[in-house]
């Protein structure tokens, strides 16, 4: 098995965490740092997915190894044992009913009986035939995150008459187990022969091997693997301080949702609903002017700022200026940013020659977003 450590993990993200997303940003008509975003959906699983990839294949390492995916449930895991051992421990019952009926209680001499010490539950007395199945049985659909060996470190023997005699009226209850996805049903009388069928007919169709796995953030936070979920919070973790590798998950997927990203002044990323651009020159209406010189000075003004710069130039009309702000901030002549300040574009020839401000991202060259939608 291959360590944890040797698979790469990355964060996507998810559809359902982006289009509400966007329709936030857009009603804000804010721009907004790309990497405070990132952030925002890592801290929220429902937003993103996880993407385990196996190491491509090198001279000078070994081959890489395959993971195993349970088809039910998406978990993921290094071994096709311990996958398949899931697949029976938590999906038995998609298969089979389990149905009881009323039975003669078992005759004999019983001197004790057994009982889980972690669920309280009586196994049956030790020299009860059926005494080991139904240890296997409790261990599998209760405390299969538990080797055999650790479980039965906690079963304990009790010499109680009544105990004995509790365990005889349940033992009463014979157990049938009827399958569910047969073309003929088939009834099996004891659990080890339908477990039997179960591991040589359905699980082994019930994982998927391959290179890469796609899981849901959600699901990551609760990997049965303690391996898998040990590397992918190391990643989480080291992600969530730069959040780089997001980013640029997000970038395309933005676009396609309608939204732009450009760089300010400090090269810091923005996203936002608008297209940030510059007003030509025109002849426009003094508060236009007057708001569009007065950013060219002070980048990153606030509303107040610019209302006593208003002030400062003898006009009082302070519903003008907030009505001619909203408009060019509508069309882009004004940013307004995520903390309320307010510039002109980048790339304006008011505040900085053209030519030595980028007035947007590059083009991203992928063609969408990832999601856990994609194949695996």
């Amino acid at each position: 098995m291959a360590a944890a450590a040797a698979y790469q993990i990355s964060f996507i993200p998810e559809r359902r965490g982006l289009k509400p997303l966007v329709i936030q940003l857009a009603k804000t008509k804010r721009a907004w740092p790309l990497l405070d975003v990132a952030r925002m959906f890592l801290k929220k699983p429902a937003f993103y997915a996880v993407k385990i990839e196996s190491p491509p294949s090198r001279e000078s390492s070994p081959a890489p190894a395959d993971l195993f995916q349970c088809t039910e449930c998406q978990q993921p895991f290094q071994t096709r044992v311990a996958a398949v051992n899931h697949t029976l421990a938590r999906h038995f019952e998609a298969f089979f009913a389990r149905e009881e009926q009323q039975a003669e209680p078992p005759k004999g001499d019983f001197a004790v009986v057994a009982r889980c010490g972690l669920s309280g539950v009586l196994l049956g007395p030790p020299n009860y035939h059926l005494y080991n199945e139904k240890i296997a049985e409790l261990h599998r659909t209760r405390f299969a995150d538990m080797t055999m060996d650790a479980y039965r470190r906690h079963i304990v023997n009790e010499a109680d008459p009544d105990l004995i005699e509790k365990w005889r009226q349940e033992a009463a209850l014979q157990v049938t187990f009827r399958s569910l996805r047969e073309p003929q049903e088939l009834v099996f009388n004891r659990s080890a022969e339908a477990e039997a069928h179960f591991m040589n007919q359905y699980a082994p169709t019930l994982v998927r091997e391959g290179r890469r796995v796609i899981i849901p953030g959600m699901l990551a936070q609760e990997l049965e693997d303690a391996g898998l979920m040990q590397r992918i919070r190391q990643v989480w973790m080291r992600e969530s301080r730069s959040p780089v590798r997001m980013t640029l998950a997000v970038r395309p997927a933005f676009r396609q949702l309608g939204l732009h990203m450009f760089r300010d002044l400090d090269k810091t990323v923005f996203v936002t609903s608008i297209v940030p651009k510059a007003l030509p020159p025109v002849q426009a209406a003094p508060a236009v002017t007057f708001i569009l010189d007065y950013l060219a000075q002070h980048p990153h003004a606030a509303l107040d700022d610019l209302a006593r710069g208003w002030a400062e130039k003898g006009e009082s009309d302070a519903v003008e200026l907030k009505r001619q702000l909203h408009w060019l901030i509508d069309k882009g002549h004004v940013v307004e940013y995520y903390n309320s300040t307010l510039s002109i574009p980048p790339g304006d020839s008011r505040r900085l020659p053209e030519n030595d401000v980028p007035t947007a991202c590059p083009a991203d060259t992928a063609a969408g977003p990832e999601t856990a939608s994609a194949p695996s």
